[in-house]
């Protein structure tokens, strides 16, 4: 959870890190830097939020004593947290490049 909370933050090497600077300069380039500063401003707003639910899930004394999760079940999240992570290497890169080649024939 914490690695799809920091996903979505847009720290680097993650995924949501590419999503942002792609977007954030598609904005530059079409000269729109009003556009691109209130993004990152949001951006850094919504920061906030997704930091202060790892910190409540993570840091945070519980308010209830929760059953321990099977290890098949941590298996299976820490296999699901690498394959988040290195999807965009393997799959989504290329298919970003391919997709940016598609988008630059229509204009």
């Amino acid at each position: 959870m914490a690695i799809l909370m920091f996903s979505l933050i847009g720290m680097p090497p993650l995924a949501g890190f590419f999503a942002k600077w792609h977007a954030f300069l598609a904005a530059i380039d079409a000269q729109l830097y009003v556009l691109a500063v209130i993004g990152v401003l949001a951006s850094a707003i919504s920061a906030f939020y997704y930091l202060r639910v790892v910190k409540v899930m993570y840091f945070d004394e519980p308010v209830r004593k929760f059953a321990a999760v099977p290890a098949e079940l941590n298996i299976i999240m820490a296999v699901s947290g690498f394959l988040i992570v290195t999807y965009y290497f393997t799959v989504g890169s290329p298919l970003a490049n391919a997709a940016h080649t598609a988008a630059g024939s229509l204009f």
